[in-house]
């Protein structure tokens, strides 16, 4: 009888110790649980393997950038075209400058687009035709304005 009291507290101190030593190191994770993360970590993508979308293409005809974001720290940016040479470019953002979010201004292979002033989307469609004005290809800019 004696040596199961004995074990019982034997058995209570060792729990109570392990309850203290627990609670001096509860905010580590056990080794293995350590390494998992870090295995986790080393798998994860990092930030420089994300590449940016691809601006489609037209029968060669193409803007750069195709997507831009306007606000009141980047108020205007910068969008040039490419095509088969010889030919000549025009737009179409009767959406955008309608809807108070962009003006697009250029011409040649040069333009610029002016956030305006109200929030939202649109796209304004570039044309280039050749010289006897039958169309070749369009390209699509994307504008989001954070007004």
């Amino acid at each position: 009888m004696k040596s199961a009291k004995w074990s019982l507290r034997s058995l209570a101190a060792v729990a109570v110790v392990g309850m203290l030593a627990g609670c001096a190191g509860g905010a580590s994770l056990p080794a293995a649980s350590t390494n998992a993360l870090s295995s986790m970590a080393s798998r994860a993508p990092s930030s420089t393997s994300i590449q940016p979308a691809k601006c489609k293409s037209d029968h060669g005809v193409s803007v750069n950038p195709c997507s831009i974001s306007l606000s009141l720290s980047n108020p205007d940016e910068n969008v040039t075209t490419k095509g088969p040479k010889g030919g000549t470019f025009s737009f179409n953002d009767k959406t955008c400058s309608k809807d108070g979010i962009a003006t697009i201004t250029g011409s040649g292979n040069t333009f610029n687009a002016d956030w305006g002033s109200k929030s939202g989307s649109c796209t304004a469609v570039f044309i280039d035709k050749n010289s006897k004005g039958a169309k070749i290809g369009t390209a699509k800019l994307s504008i989001t304005n954070k007004a």
